[in-house]
């Protein structure tokens, strides 16, 4: 039986213009720690697309969980949003951050990072060159804005979302409010330094924060 091209061709389109998205669920080294941990009591996560928060204003967060999307330029984001909201509810996070997507020639890759409340606060923020860009009352210790974190109790200090190595968001998860950690920095024309820096509350100021989307239940595939 043949089929005339006119009739095939509403059908390849429709294909194309709906998206086709492949997810992938990778789990970190802290993510066993997290998940064995009580779950949030935040209710649903709060979902912020990358570019439209300052994420200064969030409270400190642990990365314990990505979702990989790879997706043709068709794909809509707010669709690519509403999946990774859908699959962070399930994993009990408490905040979802959807990366801006990245062009890998034919497809294209976005990224959701799935974040739990800290269980206390550094009281500073670094960029993803270790960078301090904020300095609460780490500045006690001896911190300035421009210093370079190393060292949290001895292991490397990588707190931003695309981090290599997990191990300092390891540590800073066995803390609490109290606590103290020894914090080492390179200063600009000083070199080295060091000082004690003592944790502190880390209320959900999240929760005051609008999500990047109206909340819909997700009705697509896992």
């Amino acid at each position: 039986m043949k089929h005339s091209l006119a009739a095939v061709t509403p059908l390849v389109l429709l294909a194309l213009s709906s998206g086709c998205v492949h997810t992938v669920e990778h789990e970190l080294s802290i993510t066993k720690a997290v998940r064995e941990a009580s779950t949030p009591k935040s209710g649903r996560p709060k979902l912020f697309m990358d570019e439209w928060v300052e994420w200064r204003r969030m409270p400190f967060l642990i990365p314990f969980a990505t979702l990989g999307m790879t997706h043709d330029a068709l794909t809509a984001r707010e669709s690519l949003a509403r999946r990774a909201w859908y699959r962070g509810e399930k994993a009990k996070a408490d905040v979802i951050r959807l990366m801006v997507p990245e062009e890998l020639p034919p497809n294209m890759q976005t990224t959701a990072v799935y974040y739990r409340l800290g269980p206390c606060d550094p009281g500073f923020q670094v960029d993803r060159n270790g960078m301090v860009i904020d300095v609460g009352t780490a500045k006690e210790a001896g911190l300035l804005e421009g210093d370079k974190a190393m060292y949290l109790d001895g292991v490397e200090v990588e707190l931003w979302h695309g981090a290599r190595s997990f191990s300092c968001y390891e540590r800073l998860w066995t803390l609490r409010p109290g606590d103290t950690a020894v914090l080492q920095w390179i200063r600009p024309g000083t070199g080295k330094m060091e000082g004690k820096i003592t944790m502190q509350a880390n209320p959900p100021r999240h929760k005051d924060m609008q999500d990047s989307l109206q909340w819909k239940p997700w009705r697509g595939g896992q």
